[in-house]
């Protein structure tokens, strides 16, 4: 079992630290292979429900055929302490999914408090048996978290299953280490939609201009991938913002919905590849090939814009009841 391996490692990493390096002289180090040899895709599904004002954030992890290696773990970044999390798992070849998830709180940033490479809080996903890995051109589902944290953008780490070479028994076995959970060189290392904020205190012009905020770097980390839909996305938030800030509520709820309905219009759904490197439907590919807003950015936008509304929703109701009075 992987843990086993994983905590064996970590117990030889500390013998070297311990008794030096001479403990393994006269040996050929090995080579450690990184857990960076594998190609990905990480596509977000994020759900919005006004009746509890929670976030359902739901993630399948795809596999490239080009990839060296098998997917063990996903690791999430989140900017909150304010979450819950759950997984259930279907796997595309059937038959039982064993992997386990941690809840790791690392804050205040350990050693170098200026160290943006690390995370404050992460969130985990790992196979427990090399046979539920998931192997090259095919995908995993059933990534769970539940919160009441706005999307973000964040940081991933999905790692590749690279196990200590086989080597003469000697302590020059545990020069690899244990896997690093952050370093590129272990992990491929992507942006995704996450945990971000807690939208308590902030108003519906604050939440406004964050989501002009989030639309920009969306725009620019390639998320939306065409400039003159990302500049009628912006007018329509900048005038909604505008019309905000002159009280007119209405007109603002008016200009979201339209945001949303282009954010539909030009949402690009991604879908996993099979062994072949083919989309499993070649008609889908043409079809999604005018549009220009990808999974990370509808999940991005949407669920922030539903959100306001709701906000919005609920002023102008207690405007009305203010209004009767």
């Amino acid at each position: 079992m992987k843990k086993v391996i994983l905590l064996a490692a970590v117990i030889f990493s500390f013998s070297l630290n311990v008794f030096g390096q001479g403990f393994g002289r006269g040996v050929p180090l090995p080579v450690c292979p990184g857990g960076n040899q594998i190609h990905i895709n990480i596509i977000p599904n994020i759900g919005f429900n006004p009746k509890n004002i929670t976030f359902k954030y739901a993630y399948t992890i795809a596999s490239f055929p080009d990839s060296k290696q098998n997917v063990w773990s996903f690791t999430l970044e989140y900017l909150t302490s304010l979450i819950s999390f759950k997984s259930t798992f279907n796997k595309n070849a059937g038959g039982p999914v064993v992997w386990d998830n941690h809840l790791v709180f690392i804050h205040p940033r350990p050693a170098d408090p200026s160290d943006l490479s690390l995370p404050e809080n992460i969130i985990g996903w790992y196979s427990v048996y090399s046979s539920e890995d998931i192997s090259p051109g095919n995908s995993l589902s059933g990534f769970f978290v539940t919160t009441t944290a706005l999307p973000g953008i964040v940081r991933s780490w999905t790692q590749g299953d690279h196990p200590l070479p086989s080597v003469p028994e000697s302590a020059a076995q545990a020069t690899c280490g244990p896997p690093d959970p952050y370093s590129s060189d272990d992990n491929v290392i992507l942006k995704t939609v996450g945990p971000d904020i807690l939208p308590k205190n902030l108003t519906p012009v604050q939440l406004l201009t964050r989501l002009i905020s989030l639309k920009e770097q969306a725009f620019q980390l390639g998320w939306i991938t065409n400039a003159g839909v990302a500049n009628s996305l912006d007018a329509k938030l900048n005038e909604a913002k505008k019309k905000l800030q002159e009280g007119e509520t209405q007109v603002t709820i008016n200009l979201l919905k339209s945001f949303i309905l282009d954010l539909e219009a030009q949402h690009q759904k991604e879908e996993p590849e099979n062994e072949e490197g083919q989309k499993q439907e070649q008609e889908k590919e043409e079809e999604q090939s005018h549009k220009h807003v990808t999974d990370n950015a509808y999940y991005l936008l949407k669920p922030n814009a539903e959100f306001i509304l709701l906000k919005l929703k609920e002023q102008e109701e207690q405007n009305q009841k203010e209004g009767e009075k």
